[in-house]
């Protein structure tokens, strides 16, 4: 006589994976849940669910809600929420091309991760706009990217041309690689007046 196949382990670790799957479809439908970064590649995230419960839920893989414009420099252990999508927004976000249907049901999948700051963020001025990357530090660019200012660790890269139209204060030595144009003249080549004899005194020695 066979056995029942609902009482054999392998049977029973199937059928507890599919009901915790179910479980876990039903309990996150249409809820905001807590959670954090386990790896971001830049656009998708593998997010672990910061909840307690009976059900073992397990990592997901989900696209980061952000702007096109600014590129966020998601680390491991960030912290924010997944926001429920009723419908699959791959056609939306590059990875698919068909639009969904309007009676597509939840699953873990159709979710998003929204990041959030934290208490245990470093402090800033509460009036002041703070903008600040990772090691790597902060770089506003062009769509290109051929035209940047990068503000790294101790140092800041301008790459492109620069029109400042009000004064500059300076407080400590400047080194010039190019050339200088001062009032349209180089200044290699600029001459002044020998105040005895009234002559020129030729170009700058360099």
């Amino acid at each position: 006589m066979y056995e029942n196949p609902l009482k054999a382990p392998l049977f029973k670790s199937l059928i507890d994976i599919a009901q915790n799957t179910v479980n876990s479809d039903n309990d996150l439908q249409g809820k905001i849940w807590p959670a954090t970064i386990e790896t971001y590649d830049g656009f998708m995230a593998i997010v672990n669910i910061e909840i307690s419960s009976v059900n073992n839920y397990p990592q997901i893989e989900v696209p980061v809600l952000r702007s096109e414009y600014i590129r966020l420099p998601i680390q491991k252990g960030c912290r924010g929420f997944l926001i429920p999508l009723a419908v699959n927004i791959d056609h939306i976000i590059g990875m698919g091309l068909t639009a969904p249907t309007d009676t597509a049901g939840f699953n873990l999948g159709n979710m998003a991760f929204l990041p959030i700051a934290s208490q245990l963020d470093p402090k800033t001025d509460k009036d002041i706009l703070v903008i600040y990357g990772e090691d790597q530090g902060v770089k506003i660019q062009s769509k290109d990217g051929k035209t940047f200012v990068y503000i790294k660790k101790n140092s800041i890269e301008i790459d492109g041309d620069v029109t400042l139209k009000k004064n500059i204060t300076i407080n400590g030595d400047v080194d010039i690689k190019g050339t200088l144009t001062v009032g349209n003249i180089e200044f290699k080549s600029h001459q002044h007046e020998n105040g005895n004899q009234g002559q020129p005194t030729g170009g700058v020695i360099g």
